[in-house]
């Protein structure tokens, strides 16, 4: 029983793993300027992101939790290209995705997250909408999520918008929960395989010789 007991442990050990939210916070792409499109990998998901556009953008520190490094789209000047959308494309579908837009306060933004069931924003869509309240210093934010069942295609673009000028706002902490379950390694399967032929193993021990099938071998009476 101890086999078995182990067994179930890492089938839920690698179950878990394989449907933790996959985490994009722009803490790893600090400094990054000018850019006109980034490839953000991870080992089960790459996002590639540009503006609608062409226009460049920044991974900008805004020195504020959960904020820290987050996806801007004012270059460094301010306030130039506000109007150009972001655009996110996926290596593969996913069921869900949530992303946090934020901005200093003073103004009412309007934000929209809308996603795609194919690539470069094509495809049937979902779209949310929230919004920053305006007035006041400081820094707002706000979390829109899609999600779809696991049984149906996922999303495999999508386009964010905010702002009170078009797209003038922060984004941070891309969550994301892919539609197909990765396979256990084939070390662990190896594992498992171990114990379960470790158990038949143990259990044949105590088969009572009497209770054996088999072929009887006549004795040599000479």
């Amino acid at each position: 029983m101890r086999a078995i007991h182990y067994a179930f442990i890492l089938l839920s050990f690698t179950s878990s793993i394989a449907h933790a939210d996959l985490v994009f916070d722009f803490e790893d792409k600090q400094g990054l300027t000018g850019l006109v499109s980034l490839t953000y990998t991870k080992p089960e998901l790459t996002l590639t992101i540009t503006r609608s556009s062409g226009a460049t953008f920044d991974i900008d520190n805004t020195g504020l939790q959960p904020f820290f490094n987050s996806l801007s789209p004012f270059n460094g000047t301010g306030g130039a290209s506000v109007l150009d959308v972001f655009q996110i494309e996926l290596s593969q579908p996913v069921a869900f995705l949530s992303v946090s837009a934020g901005d200093f306060g003073g103004d009412q933004d309007s934000l929209f997250l809308d996603a795609f069931l194919g690539p470069g924003l094509t495809g049937a869509s979902s779209s949310t909408e929230s919004g920053l309240a305006g007035g006041g210093s400081n820094f707002g934010y706000a979390t829109m999520q899609l999600s779809r069942s696991p049984s149906e295609p996922g999303f495999q673009s999508f386009r964010l918008r905010g702002g009170n000028l078009g797209s003038n706002v922060y984004w941070d902490n891309f969550n994301f929960r892919l539609t197909t379950v990765p396979e256990p390694d084939s070390a662990i399967l190896i594992c498992l395989t171990m114990c379960l032929l470790g158990l038949v193993r143990k259990r044949s021990r105590h088969i009572p010789s009497s209770q054996m099938i088999g072929v009887n071998v006549p004795l040599d009476h000479q």
